[in-house]
């Protein structure tokens, strides 16, 4: 931190927990076996501000099948009378790569076919809010 390397933050992913609001950089270096060495920066902002939403359906309710996926995955919301209004595919970058608007459906069946293998987060929101994210493995 202020421009020196965290102690024991030398593993493939690391998690720093604090209470103090504010900006932080943080620079990810990697240097494989074949002498290859890569960078990547970003930034990390934490709000001293935060709120909850107490009007969303619950959790529970949805459901994902089949995870892992290969082409297809479908999102249904079981026992409400809610409605998907938009559903997002992110990718582990945070990159959309899927974002399906005005679904108005209860059941959404999304092609999947266009994506590489790998872990990408489901989006589901409902009247312009996100509802909940769920990790998505593609194979």
């Amino acid at each position: 931190m202020n421009g020196i390397a965290i102690s024991g933050a030398t593993n493939a992913t690391y998690e720093i927990t604090t209470v103090n609001p504010g900006d932080y950089s943080v620079n990810a270096t990697s240097s494989g076996s074949l002498g290859c060495l890569g960078s990547t920066s970003f930034t990390v902002v934490q709000s001293s501000t935060c709120s909850l939403q107490t009007n969303t359906f619950n959790e529970s309710n949805i459901t994902m099948y089949p995870n892992p996926a290969k082409n297809q995955v479908t999102i249904s919301l079981d026992n409400t009378n809610e409605i998907i209004e938009k559903i997002s595919v992110v990718d582990i970058l945070g990159k959309q790569v899927i974002q399906l608007n005005k679904v108005n459906e209860v059941t959404k069946s999304i092609d999947l076919s266009s994506l590489n293998t790998g872990i990408y987060f489901i989006e589901i929101e409902k009247q312009n809010k996100l509802v909940v994210k769920r990790k998505l493995i593609v194979n």
